[in-house]
């Protein structure tokens, strides 16, 4: 029989669309190029990726990682290229784009690799800095106040003048434009 009439008849049966290939697996190991080796009952391990994407190197965008032996539904996206769309239980899960990179999992949420450390607790941080404050303004009062008389002469203290003319001008800091508010935690 011809391949013409083959396909033909096989439109007409409709056998000719190809049967979509879907399967639950348990988690054998999570691979660093976001796959996954998984196993479906006694079948062969395959390797699925864990991003349904046309570009098998493209690494951004929103990726679940799931946990060791949890079950996966996978699929066939191609022949024998396998893509994981359900999850029974995550670990990570990895937002990428071109400049940025948020990873969550159960130790918190790490923005660009975390080089930065952790975000402030800018309610602390305030509390710190008042204190801060305090004893700066306590020193500035000392210095830009009544005049101390040195002992045993009485002339006008050096170091209070000099510190004075060294903090005429100089305010101490506010809080303006310190905490971004688009972001909480």
């Amino acid at each position: 029989m011809s391949a013409k009439i083959r396909k033909t008849i096989q439109m007409i049966a409709g056998t000719h669309i190809k049967a979509v290939k879907t399967f639950t697996a348990t988690v054998l190991q999570v691979h660093e190029d976001y796959t996954i080796t998984a196993q479906s009952g006694s079948d062969v391990p395959v390797i699925a990726r864990l991003k349904a994407v046309l570009e098998v190197e493209n690494s951004e965008g929103f990726i679940l990682i799931p946990a060791q032996n949890s079950q996966v539904i996978i699929t066939e996206v191609d022949l024998n290229q396998y893509a994981v769309i359900g999850y029974s239980a995550v670990d990570k899960i990895v937002l990428k784009t071109e400049n940025i990179q948020i990873q969550m999992d159960k130790n918190g949420i790490v923005f660009n690799e975390g080089s930065f450390g952790g975000l402030i607790k800018i309610q602390e941080l305030r509390n710190k800095l008042d204190k801060i404050n305090q004893i700066l303004q306590a020193i500035m009062s000392v210095f830009q106040g009544v005049p101390i008389a040195e002992p045993g002469n009485g002339s006008p203290s050096a170091l209070q003048a000099t510190l004075a003319a060294a903090l005429a001008g100089k305010l101490l800091p506010t809080y303006a434009n310190i905490e971004n508010d688009k972001v909480k935690h």
